[in-house]
Formats: structure tokens, sequence, C-alpha cells
């Protein structure tokens, strides 16, 4: 039987596409682990899956301080003697790296082991640790055609898995089909939430006439939902409001028109729908992965790129007052997103490997 160790850890930005891909391996009977960190997404969500996570302790080595990288330089040497340790016990005949703080001394422990090793970088901007690990990977696999920090001649463009359901959302033209009314507008700031999303686009849509103002659904993030509801209420904007959205295949079929982040998962989601999306990237990643990210989009016509200042200027006004008032370049763009897709993707990853 073959066996494939999977390296994820950290945010559901690595952890979700990981699990794609190992529910894949499971259905073609390969054997699976999978290297994590007692702290990470990945405890949480594997409790209830049937795939053995080993823990390492290791933690990142970027901007804390000089106590904090020497700190952390131990215990990336001991991460890679316990990777070193698990390898050796299960014996892979793959190791898939997928992101996180593990996939540096895991990466390296299966190098040094003569492991086949391959990379998948979900972001238009080689992450750290992955940059680390391109001279060591058989295969470095990719969610964008182009990715800033490797070279294009070792990588092979497949995309970012993301769920059946999204990918079965029914095209453009069908959702749109006799839809009238006010333009419906998806808002979402990830998961958790976005602090800058419920201040300052209630505001933006309260300068709006009444003939453009849409119809709202806003995921405020559990922790934000007071201050979300209060902001609406202030800017006097009527709109449904909930800390988290469950069903993001009912959201996204409801909506015209999406205000978001563009991590690789959102902007993977929005293509293989099919979305109008004004994409604000999170600002505060050194390498501007999610502004990177974006610009996929927006060069297709696809999205249009408002940056976190842009937000705080009061510039999504003019950009709301453009789309808000055309259901056909919402269309429009959609169909230019749509064309983007890629689908299957966890099916092609396992092909791969």
């Amino acid at each position: 039987m073959k066996k494939v160790l999977i390296l994820a850890a950290g945010t559901g930005g690595h952890i979700f596409p990981a699990l794609a891909i190992a529910k894949v391996l499971q259905q073609q009977s390969v054997e699976i682990a999978w290297i994590g960190t007692p702290q990470g997404l990945e405890s949480k969500l594997l409790a209830s899956e049937s795939i053995p996570l080993y823990k390492i302790s290791v933690q990142g080595l970027r901007g804390k301080g000089i106590k904090r990288c020497l700190f952390g330089s131990l215990q990336m040497i001991l991460a890679f003697f316990q990777s070193l340790g698990i390898i050796h016990r299960f014996k892979p005949d793959v190791v898939l790296a997928m992101g996180g703080f593990v996939c540096g001394p895991s990466g390296i422990a299966a190098w040094t082991l003569r492991k086949k090793l391959i990379l998948h970088e979900q972001n238009a901007v080689a992450g750290l640790t992955n940059k680390m690990l391109a001279p060591f990977a058989t295969k470095i696999l990719t969610g964008f055609p182009v990715v800033k920090g490797f070279l294009a001649s070792k990588c092979q463009y497949v995309g970012n898995p993301i769920r059946s359901s999204i990918e079965n959302v029914a095209a453009p033209e069908a959702r749109f089909q006799n839809r009238t009314g006010p333009i419906r507008l998806l808002i979402f700031g990830g998961s958790q939430g976005a602090t800058s999303f419920n201040q300052e686009i209630p505001k933006a849509i309260a300068q709006l006439p009444e003939v453009l103002r849409p119809e709202i659904w806003h995921q405020s993030g559990g922790q934000y939902y007071d201050q979300a509801v209060q902001a609406y209420q202030q800017a006097q904007v009527e709109a449904k409001i909930t800390p988290f959205i469950h069903d993001m295949v009912e959201a996204y079929t409801w909506a015209d028109l999406v205000i978001c982040r563009s991590g690789a998962s959102s902007v993977a989601e929005l293509s293989a729908i099919g979305l109008a999306a004004i994409l604000i990237p999170y600002p505060y990643h050194k390498d501007e992965q999610q502004k990177y990210n974006a610009e996929f989009l927006v060069e297709h016509h696809a999205a249009i790129l408002l940056m976190h200042q842009d937000l705080l200027e009061g510039q999504l006004i003019s950009v709301l007052s453009d789309l808000l008032s055309s259901r056909e370049k919402l269309l429009s763009m959609a169909k230019a997103g749509r064309m983007l897709r890629k689908v299957q993707v966890a099916e092609a990853i396992v092909r791969l490997i």
C-alpha cells in the first residue's frame, strides 16, 4: 500500500486544501499520516478524521526578537529530529508539504531520508518556508499560474483545492437569469471577521443614493458581531448580519457581488463559481501575498482591487457606485472569473504524487 505523509499546520488556508487532498487519497486506499502542531487548527479538525496526527514543537522565526529567534531556532532543531523519527517509523513513499511552520524541519528531514518531497504553494507569492525547501523538492505545485519567488521551470500550475459543493454551483448565467431588484452584496472578512470591514463598509454604503442601495449579507466574525450591528445602525443602513456563515454555497449562490479578502482559497472559490468581487487584501503580510492573489482576478477583469488604505480613505464609495448601477456588468465580471476556474484540483494533485 502506498503511503503519503502530509505536512500542514496553522491556518485554514493550509489545512483545508490538505484535508481535501487527504480525503481523495483515502478514497484510493492510500495510507496517510499528518505532521502538525499541538496549537494549530489541524489538531481540532483532524480529531474527527481517521488520519493519524503527529505533533511536533515548532513556531515561526520571523519578526519575534532575538530571544524569540534563538528559542525558535532550538525548536526547529528539536522539530527536525522529531520529524526524522516520525518519517523513519512511518516510511512514506511521498511527503507532501502544504504549508505552515512544520514544513521547514519536516521537509528537510524528508530530504535527509531521501524521501520524495512535493510542495504545494497556495499563494501567488512563495512563502519563506517553501522558498527554503524549493531546492530539495522533487516537484513544486502552485495555486496560481505565476508564483513570485520560484523558478517557473520547476513549477506546475494545478490550482487550489476547494470543496466539490462549491465547484458544483450553477454558472453565472443560470444564477442571474430573471434576477431583479436590488443588487445582492455579500461581505466577509474571513472566518474571524475584519474590523475595518465592519466599520468602514456601512459608512460607504450610507453615502450611496437610495436607488443604488444593495441588499446586504455581512459576516462579521463572532467577536465583532456587536461592533458590526452598531456600525450599520449608526449608518442607518439595513443589513443581514451573521457572526459566521455556515453554508457558503448558499451565500455565494445568493450574491451578485462580494467584498472580501483575497486569500488563496477565496480567490479559488470566486473563480470556480464565477462571482464579481471587490478584493481588499489583508494589509499586514510583509510579502503582500493577498495583493498578488487578487491581481490574478483583476488582470482578467473579474474583480476590482482596493487596498486597505483606499478603504479607509473612502474610495469604496465610487467603486460601489459604478458596480451597483449595472447587474449586467457584474455578470460580465462573473463570467470572466468563471473562465479561470480550476476544478477537481485535489484529484489532479493526487495523480501527480
